[in-house]
């Protein structure tokens, strides 16, 4: 995930405005024609656990203890806000604080995740601009909302292949212009939902994609997925194409990329897989990942296997995660999560440096609050 990182004075100085925005915007509430009532404020907390056996990331050194000594991690803490100026028209962002700010922590950070207005003509149609979370598959765009799924995090190897030795299948943010509905069929008892996009596209991590793009060169992308009554069935497939700037002296790297992802519930039993095959440049990665749970009350059981293969041309290269966790909802608003993960990795994956093991495991635990 790129992350927008800021010395200490951006950091008070944009927390302070985004929190005088919201007091504004609830002292005004009451005298605006559209009243409180218009104004949403809602989100997620967590807390982290995590210990592993071995080093994590190539950045990590043989002095490096990085979480072979078992780290906390108060994550995330995400405040949304919609905000219905009219019947029609709305305002939705969603900032992030992450690793609990602080002006000497090296990877804390506030971001904003999207910003964007968005124009209902009707369910069918709506039109939607600004800062948005680019819709691919089933997580991207609540990769960070930890209570709305079973494990600690999303398929790593699908959603950020770029810290598993490969590149980002699509990005993780786009900035433009976008449609999107819903259609029912059959009596309203099956929903098609789509999204047609245009955005700057992957600008260098020098340059704020929000605001200019690095070459002439739009990006394009869609989802389109099929849910069923009772969300029985979800099935989807998404693309992506646009052009990567890499530097300078490479501005305009082709970047084409398409997904599948189906989705089976019966009886509290639930099957869910994700293919992704992206093309950057003459790379191709290739993931996919397969997961099963099981809900029996408030505890749901689950595991995951989950597979990156960085470039197809190169061998031993993978990256493969075995997990297996217990996800249980303390209360309807709480969720407590445990699972361990066994990593495995081929000798040519990018990430491995010298000395460093191969394999690896993980424990992991997180609570996550939704408010």
């Amino acid at each position: 995930m790129i992350k927008i990182f800021a010395n200490y004075n951006y950091k008070f100085s944009f927390t302070t405005a985004y929190s005088l925005l919201l007091a504004v915007l609830i002292s005004a509430g009451s005298s605006s024609a559209a009243g409180m009532d218009a104004i949403n404020i809602y989100g997620y907390f967590d807390l982290g656990y995590n210990i592993t056996t071995g080093d994590r990331y190539s950045k990590s050194g043989p002095s490096d203890p990085n979480l072979k000594n078992g780290a906390f991690d108060q994550r995330h803490l995400n405040i949304l806000t919609d905000i219905m100026v009219s019947p029609n028209i709305a305002l939705r962002t969603h900032v992030e604080f992450e690793h609990g700010i602080h002006p000497s922590a090296d990877s804390a950070s506030v971001v904003m995740e999207y910003g964007f207005g968005e124009y209902a003509f009707s369910d069918t149609l709506k039109i939607r601009g600004g800062k948005m979370l680019s819709p691919y598959g089933i997580y991207s765009e609540i990769h960070d909302a930890t209570p709305a799924y079973l494990a600690v995090s999303p398929p790593e190897t699908f959603y950020r292949a770029e810290f598993k030795g490969g590149h980002m299948i699509a990005p993780k943010w786009t900035t433009g212009l976008a449609i999107l509905g819903e259609l029912s069929l059959f009596s309203s008892r099956h929903d098609v939902e789509y999204v047609l996009y245009v955005g700057n596209g992957e600008s260098r991590f020098t340059t704020n994609e929000s605001e200019q793009d690095d070459n002439p060169n739009k990006s394009v992308g869609a989802r389109l997925q099929f849910i069923s009554a009772g969300e029985v069935l979800v099935a989807g497939v998404s693309g992506f194409m646009g052009d990567r700037a890499l530097s300078q002296e490479e501005l305009r790297v082709p970047h084409i990329a398409v997904a599948s992802h189906l989705s089976l519930t019966w009886k509290g039993a639930n099957l869910t897989g994700e293919f992704g095959r992206s093309q950057m440049g003459s790379v191709t990665e290739i993931t996919w990942y397969a997961q099963a749970s099981v809900r029996v009350g408030r505890f749901t059981p689950y595991a995951r296997v989950q597979v990156i293969d960085p470039n197809d041309t190169t061998p031993d290269d993978f990256w493969t995660v075995t997990l297996g966790g217990l996800n249980i909802m303390v209360t309807d608003a709480m969720f407590l999560k445990v699972e361990w993960n066994e990593n495995q990795r081929g000798k040519r994956n990018t990430d491995i440096i010298s000395g460093e093991s191969r394999n690896f495991g993980e424990f992991r635990a997180a609570v996550t609050l939704m408010f």
